[in-house]
Order: structure tokens, then C-alpha cells, then sequence
């Protein structure tokens, strides 16, 4: 009896401890993770994203890109369809294509100086599926794309992965047809004819708003 009460009193101190410190374990998230059911403001990564497309012509297939992407996204991981939003934006006149001439007719035809960016907006989610197993999300994502100033529906598929220090990236593809846009497929010495429909690619790295892209606490 006499030894239980000595191994009792040389464990008080542990318990003790352990009645201190749990509560606080318990109310205290760890790392980044935000409490069930909060929605998250992220800010899209400049130079680590990306817009783009591919296209074809009468003789070949070309794409096109840009990572001079900027915006913001707001949604609950746990639960991406519950009140989204979404505003991304690409700088029309970055959009390259390898050939410089081929580049100065895009711009042209995009009214680059009237019409400065390219943006989508979110208007709502459905369809997710999240797998439970790494936390990666696939849903489809409907909103409003304005080109040379013109705005018309759009619907993507997405897949979104979740990534290190609370980042996620967004990978997507849509067809998208230029002439909903007021752009005329261009010519090229009369024969060569720049198909219409482009599919359109996005990949954006999206980390939390109140983290710079350059803090040493990021990856």
C-alpha cells in the first residue's frame, strides 16, 4: 500500500501537467488547418500559375500561355460548393505563342489597349467529389468569362490538390469559342485558317491571403 501511494505522489506532477496542458491542445488548431466549416480567402500565386489555351490552324495545332495571372479565391475546403467565390484575371497582352508575329495579331484582334485584362468570375460549384483518402478535389465550376470586354458563361472541370503550408492548385480545361467573344478567327495569306474553338487550360497555385508568395514560412 505504502509503495502505490509513493508511485502516485511521483506521478502527481505528470498529471498534473497533463490536466493543464489538454484543454489547450484540444482548443488550439494545429498548423494551418482552419476550423470545420470556415471558408478561406486565397490569393492566386503570380508566376507560379498560369492561363493558356490551345488552338489550331489549317496547317498545325499551337498553344499559347501566360503566367501573368492574379486574383482571389475564398471557399471551405471541406466543403468547396458551400457559398464559393472566385475572381482571376490574366494580362492580355502577356499572352505568348512563341512567334512574335502570330503574338501581334492576337493582341490586335484582343483589343489588348481597350481591354487590358482577361477574367473569370465564379458564380457557382457542384458535382464535387473529395477524396477522403489525400484530400484532392474534383468539381465542375460555372461562371462569367469576359474577353475583349465581352461576358458569356462558362463551365469547367476542375481538380483541386492540397499542398504544403495551406496551399492547394486548381488544374482545369474548358472549350471555349472565340466568336462568342466578337473575335473573328484570323487568315494568314488568305488559306490558312485559325479554327475557332480553342480549349481553354488553367493551373493556378493558390496559397492563404495573409501569406506572401516570398515568406520564408511558405515552400
Amino acid at each position: 500500500m505504502a509503495n502505490a501511494q509513493v508511485r502516485l505522489l511521483r506521478a502527481a506532477p505528470v498529471l498534473v501537467l497533463a490536466a493543464v496542458l489538454l484543454p489547450v491542445a484540444v482548443a488550439e488548431p494545429a498548423g494551418d488547418l482552419a476550423p470545420t466549416g470556415a471558408a478561406i480567402t486565397y490569393r492566386v500565386v503570380p508566376g507560379a500559375s498560369s492561363v493558356g489555351f490551345d488552338a489550331s490552324s489549317t496547317l498545325h495545332r499551337f498553344e499559347g500561355s501566360s503566367s501573368s495571372v492574379r486574383g482571389e479565391v475564398r471557399f471551405v475546403p471541406g466543403d468547396p460548393a458551400s457559398r464559393p467565390t472566385a475572381h482571376v484575371e490574366v494580362d492580355a497582352a502577356s499572352l505568348e505563342t512563341g512567334v512574335g508575329g502570330r503574338d501581334r495579331k492576337m493582341r490586335k484582334l484582343l483589343e489588348v489597349e481597350t481591354h487590358p485584362a482577361i477574367s473569370f468570375d465564379l458564380e457557382r460549384v457542384s458535382d464535387v467529389r473529395i477524396d477522403a483518402a489525400n484530400g484532392a478535389v474534383h468539381a465542375r465550376i460555372e461562371g462569367r468569362m469576359t474577353i475583349r470586354g465581352q461576358q458569356q458563361p462558362l463551365s469547367l472541370e476542375v481538380d483541386l490538390r492540397p499542398g504544403a503550408h495551406g496551399h492547394w492548385t486548381v488544374v482545369g480545361a474548358a472549350p471555349l469559342d472565340m466568336t462568342e467573344y466578337g473575335i473573328k478567327p484570323p487568315r494568314v495569306m488568305g488559306f490558312i485558317r485559325v479554327a475557332p474553338e480553342v480549349t481553354l487550360r488553367i493551373a493556378l497555385e493558390l496559397e492563404p491571403a495573409h501569406r506572401r508568395h516570398d515568406d520564408p514560412a511558405g515552400p
